[in-house]
């Protein structure tokens, strides 16, 4: 596994996040991690089964597709400060907690 890249204290530059979705678990596992407020959040994700990861940002949040097998990735960014969630919808679980300030 590789775990998430450590966050910038620079909001130009981006925040990397490798995520593994692997026997009904995921890699990292409810890691919380700092971030900027204007910070981009990359996702780069593998899972054995089809997914849709959920970011709870502002508004809507982001959501992405994940098909089993293949690698996904997608992006977006921070606009305000608080603590935002970041999940696997079909595990029902918790990937990371993105703490903005």
């Amino acid at each position: 596994s590789v775990p998430a890249s450590p966050p910038s204290l620079n909001p130009d530059y981006p925040l990397t996040i490798n995520i593994v979705i692997a026997k009904g678990k995921t890699i990292p596992s409810g890691e919380k991690i700092d971030v900027r407020v204007g910070q981009k959040v990359i996702m780069n994700v593998i899972s054995d089964t089809d997914d849709e990861i959920h970011a709870h940002t502002d508004g809507a949040g982001y959501e992405m597709q994940v098909q089993g097998g293949r690698p996904a990735n997608g992006s977006f960014t921070i606009e305000s400060p608080g603590s935002f969630e970041v999940e696997s919808h079909h595990l029902e679980k918790i990937i990371v907690i993105l703490n903005a300030r």
